[in-house]
C-alpha cells in the first residue's frame, strides 16, 4: 500500500472518529462551558437590542436533539433620562435552537424557559417609552417577521410607570406559557395578579 493511500485512509478514519464523537456528544447531551465568550455575547446582544446588556452569570451550551443556550443574571439597561436604571432583568433562561436551523445559518429560537423575569416599563413626560427603539427605522424598512416559539416563564414582575399621567401599575405573574405551533393558533395560559387584585387565571386561544 502506497504512502499516499495510507494517508487518505488515516484521514478518513480520523474524520469518522470525529463524527462519531460529535454524534455521541449530541446524543448524550454534553454541556459546554461558554463563559469565556460571555463578554462577546453581551456585545452582540447590546448591538441587537440597541442598548447596553450585561451578562453577569453563567453561560453554557447543552448539545442534544436541540442545542440549548443557558444564561443567568442578565440585565438590559434603560436609555438615559429615565428613572428606572434597568429595562429588564432575568434570573435565568434556557433557549432552545434546532440543530438543522443552525446548520442552515438560521438562529431562530424554538423554545424559551425563563424564571425570575422583571420588566420596568416607563413612559417619560415627553411620551417616550424606555422600551422604544433609540434610533428610528430607515425609510421603507419593513417589520421583521415574528416567529413565536414555545415560551414558559415562572415568576415575572412587570412595573409600568407613566410619568406624564402619574400612574403606576404592577403585574405579577406566577406562571405564563405560550405556544404557537405551525399552522395553529396562539395558545396562552397565565396566572397572576394586577396591583393588589386577587389571583387571576386566564387561558385563551387566538389566530
Amino acid at each position: 500500500m502506497s504512502r499516499w493511500r495510507r494517508g487518505v485512509i488515516a484521514l478518513a478514519l480520523l474524520l469518522a472518529a470525529v463524527l462519531v464523537l460529535a454524534l455521541a456528544a449530541v446524543a448524550a447531551g454534553v454541556s459546554i462551558d461558554a463563559s469565556p465568550w460571555r463578554d462577546t455575547a453581551a456585545r452582540h446582544a447590546s448591538t441587537a437590542l440597541g442598548r447596553p446588556v450585561a451578562l453577569d452569570g453563567a453561560l453554557r451550551v447543552t448539545l442534544g436533539r436541540r442545542l440549548v443556550l443557558h444564561i443567568a443574571n442578565v440585565r438590559v439597561l434603560s436609555p438615559a433620562g429615565f428613572e428606572a436604571a434597568e429595562l429588564a432583568a432575568l434570573g435565568q433562561a434556557a433557549i432552545g435552537f434546532d440543530l438543522l436551523d443552525l446548520l442552515r445559518g438560521i438562529a431562530r429560537p424554538r423554545s424559551i424557559d425563563a424564571t425570575d423575569l422583571s420588566l420596568h416599563l416607563e413612559r417619560g413626560a415627553d411620551g417616550r417609552g424606555n422600551w422604544m427603539p433609540q434610533t428610528p427605522s430607515a425609510p421603507g424598512a419593513s417589520a421583521a417577521d415574528l416567529d413565536i416559539p414555545e415560551v414558559r416563564i415562572e415568576r415575572a414582575r412587570v412595573q409600568y410607570h407613566d410619568v406624564r399621567a402619574g400612574t403606576r401599575r404592577v403585574v405579577e405573574l406566577t406562571t405564563l406559557s405560550a405556544t404557537a405551533a405551525e399552522n395553529e393558533g396562539l395558545r396562552v395560559a397565565l396566572q397572576g395578579r394586577i396591583d393588589a387584585s386577587p389571583i387571576v387565571k386566564l387561558q385563551f386561544e387566538g389566530g
